[in-house]
C-alpha cells in the first residue's frame, strides 16, 4: 500500500514540478506506477511467506503461525 501511495504521490508531484498538467498519457502513466506497486507488494509477502516456511522448526514452536494457503472456508485446499 505505501508503494502505491508513494508512487501516486511521486508521479503527480513531478507532473505538477514539470508544469506538464493530467492528460490521458499522464492518468496513464499513474495507472501503470499504481499497478507494478501492487504487484510489487504481492511478490513481497509471497516471498516472505515462502522464506518463513524454510525456517526450521517454527511450526513447532509456533503451531498458531498459519503460512499455508487457505480455501473460502478456512481449511486446508
Amino acid at each position: 500500500m505505501t508503494t502505491i501511495i508513494f508512487g501516486t504521490l511521486w508521479g503527480n508531484g513531478y507532473v505538477g514540478f514539470i508544469g506538464m498538467g493530467m492528460s490521458s498519457q499522464t492518468s496513464g502513466v499513474l495507472s501503470m506506477i499504481m499497478g507494478i506497486g501492487i504487484d510489487f507488494g504481492i511478490q513481497v509477502v509471497t516471498r516472505y511467506r515462502f522464506e518463513l516456511l524454510n525456517i526450521p522448526g517454527l511450526i513447532e514452536l509456533h503451531p498458531d503461525i498459519e503460512l499455508g494457503p487457505k480455501d473460502a472456508n478456512g481449511s486446508d485446499p
